[in-house]
């Protein structure tokens, strides 16, 4: 069952937010180890694996300052509903993505495969896109609760955003990749409908827009090749643009256009000082077609809203202001109107929120908060941590004090209210205090970071400016007169009785703009000491915001800053990730703000781009939160479980005798005229097609007098078995219909195959529509055998396709972390036969290959085949998209005449079958034909499949190679 909302007592409550497990154990790209199983029928149940599914929106009861949060009726409510909507989801998912069109379920396959060829999703990012294709393009007729779901939806969005506007938002933790889900809605977008695409991405501030300028299509570090098939690309009708809300306020016409009206001081004058009435004022409409001038023509624009929270309308009565410490109504009130001036054009298609914390603000005088009621997805933060997305936040647990609390838990509530405001040449006792401690924490951050060449960060986060003021200048030093007085040993912007040429640490404010040169001289030590030359105010602040936004990355602007102080609140959409501790001083009167706050330290330093493996876990990272009172970590101690331990390979110097070579192939060149295929008819697997509800196939008619009349499906039958033949031919890697020996000798095995008494097909049109097709052309694919003439077959190389990929993969440049506890050699040391410091493997026999390997005499060089960007292309025989297939082992025999690629398999599957007979059918005739250098020497394929037989197995593949490559050579 879900976790509870509300605990019926004060231990059951405690005992509900104390971990019972260590985090970082479910691997990210993965479902969680306990969810909820699936009955026969593909039906949710109520058994559990092992224990809980994945959170609700609130995993346990938030509290503020002890208090605990009032649960709303539409906290439940949603609570059940998205509980609901996952069920359907899962189910959807395992029945295969019923009621769509076969492109798309095509893309969700392909992004859910373990193989993808570049950027593997997240689970949650996977889960989210499900569930918007879900909410959109079901099929209620296949689940009737769809229909219950949309409509209490649309009701909630009535009731809140009005009647025309639909809202479907999804809740990801900070760290957990909104940006990837995006690009995926885009890719989405673009494939489920012919013709133009208009997407508006609207953003709170300029940091967040610069970070998703990838996800504009004509930008050459755009996302999009990462997250779409091979092949293909984002169709040219996609327009997508990245607004500031900002930009979308109603604009003095004469503003606009000074030169055909009069200027400011004229205007104050005539309007004595009232402000300008609203016929001085642009329209809506003339306001839209100038800021969407990039979308002019657009029948429809799909919006995105990325920091959601900050658009809802300012009069909704669960919109209660805040003072303007988290989101200002009149912001939210710009951005929401933006909406609807799009509504009341028509020119409004469907939008999307995307926020970790998508809620109405409260006021400051209450400790609740409401969601969103159109919330469709969560992922918490809770979650992220435990699947090791972002990093695990260490709080304090308990202390000497005796209090309830410990009191750098909460440190802003602990000091009296008299002594609040602090003083940086005075500082109070206990903030001091805390500092201190904090200094000598980073200091020991500092020496471990200091090994991957990066520099931690430390973060203060204060309210008012006064306090801010006040902690900058106590860490970073100030002038006294004419004394510069310096601060702590590792954040001091001041260092033997001057400012030193580039600071150690920045002071943030949103007022930046307006600071002169006095302030800049107070905040900042001296400004002329470490900005590039002598500027403006405005160039000052530009400059800033760069070295802000590039904390952590190195050779950039922001590399070498140790700490941050900042007022209030830090920009979103900066995602530092060298962070190691942050404080907070102010007061953090919702769990909204404790989390916006604190999540800006928990992105991780590092994700491996290309995923994990089975088994292998993200090594766990660490920070440090301090006078933030998350209210669901309590009891979660200084340390949550043992930190798995990582090692590294990399590529050894001076080895480069045992270099490794491989071809990228992209794909393959199939010879038609010199193969043809023949259907071996003892291999013919039963199958019978699946009954389509919207293809009624032939239908017979009855009259009156009892005269029967049948009415032939449109389609015609001949046609669908070309179809048929056609798909057969492209799994060869073949193309289309035509007069090849290939595709004739196809079209006559699919005949062949529909008259077989194993295949009941009554109905030979009904296998031209999907599934059927699919699963149809695998059957017929799987039963037959190609008879070859001469070498029918070549390679297509990655950069014939794409300039920018490599035209061969080498082990030179190889340098990764992992967690895989299977390693050779087991006990530290050296391969003897590898240019790589280690082997990563994923089981004990993978270390006995690896063993072998590198003691046989017949072996010159070798490499586990572990993230060094080499795999062979296959066609998936269920979704007929392309996969990438990773054997285990390559080796060089002695002689560098013969390449063996190994695989060991414990288990003999469908899916190793087919990536067998691709390497052994394709990629080693297309490559052994091939001239291509990159190509050099013979390949042969060594399955091993028999734990008890690998040594045996392999010492004979290997005699057989040289035995081979001694007879070509005769």
């Amino acid at each position: 069952m879900s976790r509870p909302l509300l605990s019926s007592s004060k231990k059951d409550e405690q005992k509900e937010r104390t971990p019972e497990r260590n985090p970082v154990l479910n691997n990210p790209y993965e479902p969680p180890a306990e969810y909820w199983e699936l009955d026969s029928k593909g039906r949710a149940t109520t058994k559990l694996l092992k224990g809980r599914r994945p959170s609700a929106p609130y995993p346990t009861v938030p509290q503020t300052w002890g208090q605990t949060r009032k649960i709303t009726d539409s906290d439940k409510n949603m609570h059940h509903r998205i509980n609901q909507i996952r069920d359907r989801v899962d189910a959807w998912r395992h029945a295969g993505y019923p009621g769509i069109g076969s492109n798309i379920v095509k893309l969700l396959n392909y992004w859910r495969g373990e193989e993808q060829y570049k950027t593997r999703p997240f689970f949650c990012q996977i889960v989210a896109i499900e569930t918007i294709v879900w909410l959109c393009d079901g099929d209620e007729r296949a689940d009737p609760l769809l229909s219950d779901i949309r409509e209490e939806i649309r009701k909630a969005c009535q009731k809140h955003n009005g009647d025309d506007i639909l809202r479907y938002a999804t809740k990801m933790a900070t760290g957990t990749g909104k940006t990837m889900v995006m690009a995926m809605l885009i890719v989405w977008q673009a494939m489920r409908k012919q013709g133009r695409t208009d997407i508006l991405i609207m953003v709170p501030n300029l940091t967040v827009k610069d970070r998703l300028r990838v996800l504009i299509p004509s930008k050459s570090d755009n996302v999009y090749k990462d997250i779409l098939p091979r092949n293909q690309k984002l169709p040219e009708d996609v327009r997508v643009s990245i607004v500031n809300y900002q930009a979308f306020q109603l604009r003095s016409t004469l503003e606009i256009n000074p030169e055909e009206g009069v200027d400011a001081k004229t205007r104050r004058l005539i309007t004595a000082g009232q402000g300008e009435p609203d016929h001085w004022k642009e329209t809506p409409a003339v306001m839209l077609d100038r800021v969407l001038s990039y979308h002019k023509g657009a029948d429809k624009i799909i919006v995105i809203n990325d920091e959601a929270h900050h658009c809802y309308r300012p009069d909704d009565p669960d919109a209660r202001a805040d003072k303007g410490e988290v989101v200002n109504p009149k912001d939210a009130a710009l951005w929401f109107s933006t909406l609807s001036y799009l509504s009341d054009a028509g020119r409004l298609g469907m939008v999307f929120d995307m926020s970790a914390t998508p809620m109405f603000i409260s006021s400051a005088s209450k400790a609740d908060t409401e969601l969103f009621p159109w919330i469709v997805s969560d992922y918490p933060l809770i979650d992220a941590i435990e699947a090791g997305l972002t990093k695990i936040p260490r709080v304090p647990v308990k202390d000497l004090t005796g209090l309830d609390e410990p009191k750098f838990r909460n440190i802003f509530q602990y000091v009296r209210k008299a002594d609040r405001k602090l003083r940086h040449d005075d500082m109070n006792a206990d903030v001091k205090d805390l500092l201190v401690r904090l200094e000598k924490k980073y200091k020991e951050e500092t020496e471990r970071y200091a090994k991957n060449g990066k520099i931690p960060v430390m973060i203060v986060v204060a309210y008012p400016i006064e306090n801010a003021k006040a902690i900058f200048k106590h860490l970073a030093g100030y002038k006294d007169g004419d004394t510069w007085k310096e601060g702590y040993e590792m954040f001091s912007n001041i260092k033997d009785s001057k400012p030193v040429p580039s600071p150690n640490t920045m002071l943030v404010t949103s007022e930046m703009d307006d600071l002169d040169d006095s302030d800049w001289k107070e905040l900042m030590i001296d400004w002329k000491t470490f900005l590039p030359k002598e500027t403006n105010a405005k160039e000052r602040a530009d400059h800033i915001r760069e070295v802000f936004q590039t904390i952590g990355q190195k050779g950039k602007a922001g590399e070498k800053i140790r700490c941050v102080v900042s007022v209030n609140m830090l920009t979103e959409g900066w995602d530092a990730r060298t962070v190691t501790h942050i404080f907070g001083y102010r007061a953090f009167k919702s769990d909204l703000l404790c989390e916006q706050v604190a999540g800006r330290a928990l992105r991780r330093s590092s994700l491996p781009a290309a995923g994990l493996k089975s088994g292998e876990i993200l090594p766990p990272e660490y920070a440090g939160i301090f006078g933030i009172p998350f209210s669901f970590m309590l009891g979660s101690g200084e340390a949550l479980g043992e930190e798995s331990k990582s090692w590294n390979v990399k590529t050894l110097e001076g080895r480069e005798q045992f270099r490794m070579t491989f071809p990228n192939v992209h794909s393959y060149e199939i010879r038609s005229d010199t193969v043809t295929l023949t259907l071996d008819m003892e291999n013919v697997k039963p199958y019978r097609p699946e009954k389509l509800s919207d293809k009624p196939g032939h239908t017979t008619v009855m009259g009156p007098t009892g005269e029967t009349e049948v009415m032939p499906d449109s389609k015609r039958v001949q046609t669908a078995i070309y179809q048929l033949a056609e798909h057969v031919t492209r799994r060869y890697g073949g193309s289309g219909i035509g007069k090849t020996p290939f595709f004739q000798s196809a079209l006559v095995a699919v005949h062949q195959w529909l008259d077989h008494p194993n295949v009941e097909c009554v109905d030979p049109v009904m296998v031209s529509y999907n599934p059927n097709l699919e699963t149809a052309a695998t059957s017929v694919y799987e039963a037959c055998v190609t008879n070859i003439d001469r070498p029918p077959i070549l390679p297509i190389f990655a950069d014939q396709k794409d300039p920018s990929q490599k035209h061969e993969h080498t082990t030179k440049g190889v340098d990764f972390d992992t967690t895989l506890t299977n390693k050779y050699p087991p006990s530290g040391g050296i391969p003897a036969r590898s240019e790589l410091s280690a082997a990563a493997c994923d089981s004990p026999e993978e270390v006995r290959v690896a063993e072998i390997l590198d003691g046989h005499d017949g072996i010159e060089a070798w490499v586990r085949n572990e993230r060094i960007g080499w795999s062979i292309p296959y066609i998936d025989p269920k979704t007929g998209g392309w996969r990438e297939y990773k054997p285990d082992f390559i080796a060089r025999t002695s002689g560098g005449k013969c390449h063996l690629i190994i695989e060991y398999k414990g288990q003999d599957t469908r899916d190793a079958q087919v990536k067998k007979k691709t390497t052994e059918e394709k990629w080693i005739p297309a490559v052994n034909s091939s001239d291509d250098p990159a190509c050099d020497g013979k390949w042969k394929y060594v399955y091993l499949d028999t734990p008890a037989r690998i040594g045996t197995d392999l010492d004979d593949a290997i005699k057989n190679a040289l035995s081979d490559t001694e007879e070509v050579q005769k």
